[in-house]
Parts: structure tokens; sequence; C-alpha cells
């Protein structure tokens, strides 16, 4: 099974954790607690109302009225959202900075995005002004990250690009990419088994395991034996606990299931938001996206109280 963190906005967007109210009634007073306080104002959140995406900080506040067909998550200042047919961007007001002329687009990293124009087959690379910065040539990339992107996914590409657009590292015979370089290491695949190579191309950590999820906060999660565990960057297992899934850290905090319900832990293993979630997904700026077995979804901060929601899907 293949762990990618991938961001493909022409399809992913549809399936984000987002919140919609039956009811404008229904929204919820903010919770107010030092932990909303602390909060990183400079993040906003993607919600739903009435089949409309607009976005609120971490107070639970709108801030951008519910508008779009669809929206994007904030990156770099700037949220893809589709208008009709096409998408653009827009910045942390709600004005929109790149006008709507893409089929599709990923998110901004590094001050860049990939990007396919109406009618275009190709995907290239746009900067924060809308320009092509590398012209249109790939069938798809992923987001740069450490001055690198893998493209041309899913064309069996093993190649990574520069942010000129020249191939800066090829995969040996046998390995394709698994992730993007993460910490200075990527996840690749070879003959359905993953491991983690460096920016030089060198097998770091043996293609072994079932699954591999990439390194945040110095450590990564592979699957063996049906679990997954965490390791540190020699491959040796960090905490001592088993997952049925185990994402990457983030604020701290990571996502991981277990029996069927998924909560939060600390780099100690320690639960500190009990499993009690249908899903669950990274901290960012303070707040986590959760769904539940009754149906509804909202987003939660590190101390488990909910900030939006919970509200029917």
């Amino acid at each position: 099974m293949n762990y990618y963190r991938t961001f493909l906005l022409t399809v992913a967007c549809l399936g984000l954790l987002c919140c919609r109210l039956a009811e404008d009634k229904n929204i919820q007073e903010p919770v107010t607690s030092k932990e909303t306080q602390d909060c990183d104002s400079d993040y906003l959140f993607l919600v739903q109302i009435k089949d409309r995406y607009g976005y609120i900080n971490c107070a639970g506040n709108i801030v951008i009225a519910p508008q779009f067909d669809i929206g994007g998550e904030f990156r770099e200042g700037l949220a893809a959202v589709k208008v009709g047919d096409e998408w653009g961007f827009i910045d942390r007001t709600g004005r929109m900075v790149i006008a709507p002329r893409f089929r599709g687009v990923g998110e901004f990293s590094e001050g860049l995005a990939f990007a396919a124009e109406t009618g275009s087959p190709d995907y290239g690379v746009i900067d924060k002004t809308g320009k092509f910065v590398i012209e249109p040539k790939f069938s798809y990339g992923l987001e740069f990250s450490e001055g690198l992107a893998y493209v041309d996914i899913y064309l069996g590409g093993r190649h990574y690009i520069n942010r000129k657009g020249e191939t800066a590292l090829t995969l040996s015979d046998g390995y394709s990419p698994g992730d993007n370089f993460y910490e200075g290491l990527a996840v690749v695949n070879k003959n359905d088994k993953f491991g983690f190579i460096d920016r030089k191309g060198e097998v770091i950590i043996p293609t072994q395991y079932d699954g591999a999820v990439a390194f945040s906060e110095g450590l990564g999660s592979i699957r063996i034996n049906g679990k997954m565990v965490y390791i540190d960057k020699t491959g040796k297992q960090v905490i001592s606990q088993s997952y049925d899934f185990a994402n990457w850290f983030t604020e701290g905090l990571a996502a991981v299931k277990v029996d069927g319900k998924w909560g939060f832990i600390d780099k100690t293993g320690n639960f500190v938001i009990r499993p009690q979630f249908e899903d669950a997904h990274s901290f960012r700026g303070g707040l986590a996206p959760v769904s539940n077995f009754d149906g509804t979804r909202g987003y939660i901060n590190r101390l488990g109280q909910y900030v939006w929601g919970p509200s029917p899907d």
C-alpha cells in the first residue's frame, strides 16, 4: 500500500474535512480558552456552509464568507478556490489574486505551485503572480519541498526537478518516488516495498516495509507486520507502541488509528487526545480537522475541544 503526502487539489478538496452546517443558527459560539488564545492567527481553515466554501480563523470566527464552489487549504498566504469549472487563488482577505483560469492546481510551496490551464493537457509551475516560471510539460507534479519536486507521477516518472525545471535527480531502475524530500529524506518504492533515500539518491533506510510516511519533526512511520511504528532516521523504532495507521507529527502531535478509532499522541507515544474519531488529520495553526462516527465533522484544538462544529456532514 502506498502512503503519499499528496495535495492534488483537482480532486482531493472534495474530501477535505470541512464542516457543513444545516442552518446558520447551528453555528456554535467559538471556544474561548488559553488554547485558542494561543493559536496561530496567521492560519485560516476551510469550512463548508450550504454547499459553499469559506474560511474561519483559529478562534472559529468566519473571516472569508462561504462563496466558492470548492476551496483548498491556505499555504504561504494563498488558497486555491474553484469558481465554476476553473481554479484561481485568493489571499487572506478573500481577494482573488490569481484569476481562475486553471483546470487543476496544486498548493503553493516555496513560492511555487503546479498548475494546468484550461484546455492544456500539461502542468507547469507558476509563481504567486500566476506567471509560469516552468513551462507546462508534465503530466503532474507534487509540491516543491527542499528545492525539489517529483513529476510525471501518473506516467511512472522517476525523476525530481529543481526550481528551474531541470532534472536534479533520477532514481535507479526499479525505484519509483513515494513522496518528496522532507528533512533530507524521501520515501521510495521498489517491488512494492518502501524505504528512504537521501538527496543523492542513495538508500538510507532499505526498501523493506509495506508502507511509509515521510519524516516530520525527526520521525517517520513505516508499516511492518500489519502495523505502523515510528522510526528515527537510522531506521530505529523510537516509540514502542504500534498502530493501525500512524500519520506524521506536526506541532508535536500525530494522528494515529487504534482499533478503528483515531486520536492524537505526543512523541512519547502517550495519547493527549484519546481515540474517538472516525477520521482525523494533522494539526496546523493549532487546529486539526476530525470527523465522527455520527457523520458530524469539525475542528478541534490541542485540548480536544471543538472550535468549529461538530456539525452534520
